[in-house]
């Protein structure tokens, strides 16, 4: 199964935009949960977010720590929760038992991560026939991307798959996943692109030097996107786009 985009309200990349784009990129940077996947369709964020939430108290209670007030923004969000505490908690075993139980939980969701729509035959295309080279750059744990790619047979595109560490201050939009993966590729910045979710990966990208392609697959995330500075020029609302953009080329 595939997830269906909703058309966007607000403008966004035409075909020409991204036939202005696509030429020079040699290296494709990808996150993981959005443009390849839905990584929590049924192992959902928020339940797990609700869990989460438990395992914290009973760590503090076992590390005798003061459990923050968490951002209400957070509460559905185990990502945001997470660092909500790293930032209470630096350098206890506590946040790096916790990232682990985290890890734990995306292993699971790993097994019925939900496909994004036309990401299958547009890997296929540009990492297979055209010969584009990939890495998935993300902010969830390295092996559940792994886990998701090699069930879904993609694997054999990503031959670098740059996750989550325990060190929590190196999550987008830090760059750290970026230019590890960048080093990976023996990539140069400048000639790599970045397609990502979320206003993080585009501070990352930013960050690390590198051209950005905002996946948003509803009018909000265009919204989103477009407050952060993404130019309309650097969204697509389905990797359909990219496809039509890449096969008007040959």
């Amino acid at each position: 199964m595939t997830r269906d985009t909703t058309p966007a309200a607000l403008p966004t990349a035409s075909v020409e935009d991204l036939q202005k784009l696509l030429p020079s990129v040699r290296h494709v940077l990808w996150d993981l949960d959005g443009p390849i996947c839905r990584l929590f369709a049924v192992h959902s964020a928020p339940g797990i977010a609700k869990e989460l939430l438990h395992v914290i108290h009973k760590a503090a209670r076992v590390g005798n720590l003061e459990v923050p007030v968490l951002p209400k923004r957070s509460l559905d969000d185990p990502h945001a929760m997470l660092v909500a505490i790293s930032h209470s908690w630096p350098g206890t075993e506590q946040v790096v038992e916790l990232e682990q139980w985290l890890t734990a939980q995306e292993l699971i969701a790993a097994d019925s991560a939900l496909m994004t729509s036309h990401v299958e035959p547009l890997i296929h295309r540009w990492g297979g026939s055209l010969g584009v080279p990939f890495a998935v750059s993300t902010n969830n744990s390295g092996q559940a991307a792994a886990k998701f790619l090699a069930t879904a047979e993609l694997d054999a595109f990503f031959p670098y798959v740059c996750g989550r560490t325990s060190d929590l201050s190196l999550m987008k939009p830090h760059p750290h996943t970026l230019l590890v993966a960048l080093a990976a590729l023996r990539a140069d910045p400048s000639l790599a692109l970045m397609i990502g979710d979320a206003p993080t990966d585009y501070r990352a990208a930013k960050r690390a030097g590198v051209a950005f392609l905002g996946y948003a697959d509803t009018s909000d995330k265009v919204a989103k996107f477009r407050r952060a500075g993404v130019r309309s020029s650097r969204i697509v609302t389905s990797l359909k786009e990219i496809w039509a953009a890449l096969d008007s080329q040959e």
